[in-house]
């Protein structure tokens, strides 16, 4: 656990089969030189992304289907 508060750490690794040393370069290279990687997700698909997120979070509390709102 954790010295300062006693809490537990959970880590999982994962094979990717497949996709081993195909690290994409050209994309962090983009990045790191202030332009935008491609197949960039745009806000709008991020803010959307989250709101599915926070739907799901709402239905396992109550344990029926919540629409995602706006």
């Amino acid at each position: 656990g954790c010295s300062s508060c006693g809490c537990f750490r959970q880590s999982r690794l994962f094979t990717v089969r497949g996709a081993g040393g195909q690290y994409q370069w050209d994309n962090f290279h983009r990045a790191v030189s202030g332009g935008k990687p491609e197949g960039c997700a745009t806000p709008e698909e991020v803010v959307a992304g989250l709101r599915v997120i926070r739907a799901m979070a709402a239905s396992l509390k109550s344990r029926r289907p919540e629409p995602v709102t706006p």
